[in-house]
C-alpha cells in the first residue's frame, strides 16, 4: 500500500510546477536552504532548461537572502548540463568543487519523506514494540 501511495505522489509531483506563484516559493526556499546547508564561497546549480528564466529571476533575491543572513557572499554559478526534462524540477546545488551536493528536487524530498515515514507506519500498523528500548 506504501508502495502505491508514494507512486501516486511521485506522478503528482510534475503539478507542483503547473502554479507558477508556489512553484516559485519552492526554488527560492529550495535554494537559500541549499546555500545554508553547504556555507561555501562558490557554489553551482544544476535545474530544468525550462526552469531557466525563473532561476536566474530569483538569483539576486537568494543571493542577498542568504548574505544578509550569514554576512558571507556566495558565487552562484548556474551549470548548462541541465536535470532531466520529465523530472519534478527543483535544484541541486554543489559546493566544494562539486563534492558536496544538497539535492532539493522534489523527487529527492519524497524519498526522505518515504524513508522516514516508514517507523511511523509500522508502529501504526503494529504497535510499539516490546523489545524496543529507545524511541529517538
Amino acid at each position: 500500500m506504501l508502495d502505491q501511495l508514494f507512486a501516486d505522489a511521485r506522478k503528482q509531483l510534475v503539478e507542483v510546477t503547473k502554479d507558477t506563484g508556489r512553484y516559485e516559493k519552492f526554488l527560492s526556499d529550495a535554494l537559500v536552504q541549499a546555500l545554508f546547508r553547504l556555507l561555501e564561497a562558490e557554489v553551482t546549480v544544476q535545474h530544468r532548461e525550462a526552469d531557466d528564466a525563473v532561476i536566474q529571476k530569483l538569483l539576486p533575491a537568494v543571493k542577498k537572502r542568504y548574505e544578509n543572513e550569514t554576512k558571507q557572499s556566495v558565487n552562484i554559478v548556474l551549470l548548462k548540463e541541465h536535470l532531466p526534462k520529465d523530472s519534478a524540477g527543483g535544484v541541486i546545488v554543489a559546493g566544494n568543487g562539486g563534492r558536496t551536493k544538497c539535492n532539493n528536487t522534489p523527487e529527492a524530498r519524497l524519498a526522505i519523506l518515504e524513508e522516514n515515514m516508514l517507523p511511523e507506519v509500522r508502529t501504526m500498523l503494529f504497535g510499539v514494540s516490546p523489545n524496543r528500548k529507545f524511541f529517538n
